[in-house]
């Protein structure tokens, strides 16, 4: 049995009260987060499984989609 102290509020909103635990199996494992009812954002129990934003660098300044772009060439 596992315990856990509930936020007061949404880290991304800060909308108060709507915070709730939530469990979801994802193949073998459980992957339990926080989740706000009003925004339903979600994000880990424990800081340290937050994932690292691995975009990064410059946003694509074409002016097509990649999927026009190969459409184009069939």
């Amino acid at each position: 049995m596992t315990r856990y102290v509930v936020p007061s509020h949404c880290l991304f909103c800060v909308t108060a009260g709507r915070v709730a635990l939530a469990a979801c199996v994802r193949g073998g494992a459980v992957v339990v987060c926080w989740r706000c009812d009003e925004c339903e954002h979600e994000w880990p129990v424990h800081p340290h499984e937050q994932l690292d934003e691995r975009r990064d660098g410059l946003n694509d300044r074409r002016r097509t989609t990649r999927a026009d772009r190969r459409k184009r060439r069939e």
